[in-house]
């Protein structure tokens, strides 16, 4: 059943997101310090939701960080979340699909907490899963990789001095999991070693069938 979390919440959240990440998914510092630049604005709040719950015509897209851990906690905002989110929203209303939710790359410190970030300052909910079940090293490792769901679109934002740019990248093979990883690491390097990635939209049936749901709601009992 759907609920809104607070920032306590989020925070437990976390706790238990960094215990099943096992050492990935990002520095738990930095998943904090965005609960506290959302709590200071008075927008730690965000709905989470069982997959249960998804209708047929809503679509779910994975947001994640990449980057060198140092890069991340010296800046702890991510405003390129946003841009990102909006281009390959653009992208996918073109195509007729609805983003509904966003959901977590992994379980982690890091890349759990920033689709709330996201989803607080945007407006959308958080489905209730993510495409591991656990932290693992590269987006070729991802339950996504490993169900052949393509990696398309596949956006990227990161800040470019005073301006925040968004990169579609066109993969001739979209089920190419390890160039993903590549030209990600390449791309968030150009941006001082910090990027947002956006892709592979589900349905329902996909996350269920092929991905990791109740992570959340695992993460949140753990913390």
């Amino acid at each position: 059943m759907a609920k809104t979390v607070n920032a306590q919440d989020m925070r437990d959240i976390l706790k238990g997101a960094t215990f099943l990440g096992a050492g990935g998914g990002g520095p738990i510092a930095a998943g904090m310090k965005m609960v506290d630049l959302l709590e200071a604005q008075g927008r730690a709040k965000v709905t989470v939701v069982d997959v249960d719950e998804m209708k047929d015509t809503e679509w779910a897209i994975t947001l994640c960080g990449i980057g060198r851990p140092s890069a991340v906690l010296d800046l702890p905002d991510w405003p390129e979340g946003a841009v990102a989110l909006r281009t390959i929203q653009k992208l996918l209303r073109d195509q007729g699909k609805d983003i509904g939710y966003l959901m977590p790359v992994e379980p982690g410190g890091l890349n759990t907490m920033l689709p709330f970030y996201v989803a607080a300052l945007e407006g959308l909910a958080i489905l209730d899963a993510d495409g591991a079940g656990r932290a693992v090293p590269w987006m070729s490792t991802l339950l996504q990789a490993v169900y052949k769901i393509p990696f398309d679109p596949l956006v990227m934002a990161g800040v470019n001095g005073g301006a925040i740019d968004s990169v579609v990248i066109d993969l001739g093979d979209p089920l190419n999991g390890p160039s993903v990883e590549n030209i990600g690491r390449h791309i968030a390097t150009a941006y001082g070693f910090k990027a947002i990635i956006c892709t592979t939209p589900v349905g329902r049936s996909t996350v269920k069938d092929s991905l990791a749901p109740g992570v959340i709601e695992m993460s949140l009992k753990i913390g």
